[in-house]
């Protein structure tokens, strides 16, 4: 069983990672949206896609 310190290790490292994942799919979105690939109408999807991709990959890591 994880004692308190082991749980908010744990909560601080999920933390960074969802950072880390927001702020590299708001980068790789804003090149799509310079080279014309993103638009308003299909921003939703491929965020989403691109975030939980990432998001993926970080938590495999922990």
């Amino acid at each position: 069983m994880k004692n308190i310190k082991d749980e908010e290790k744990d909560r601080e490292i999920r933390y960074k990672n969802t950072e880390l994942a927001m702020r590299t799919s708001k980068e790789i979105i804003i090149k799509f949206i310079e080279m014309g690939q993103v638009t308003p109408v299909n921003f939703d999807p491929i965020f989403e896609r691109i975030y939980k991709k990432i998001s993926d990959l970080t938590d495999n890591n922990l």
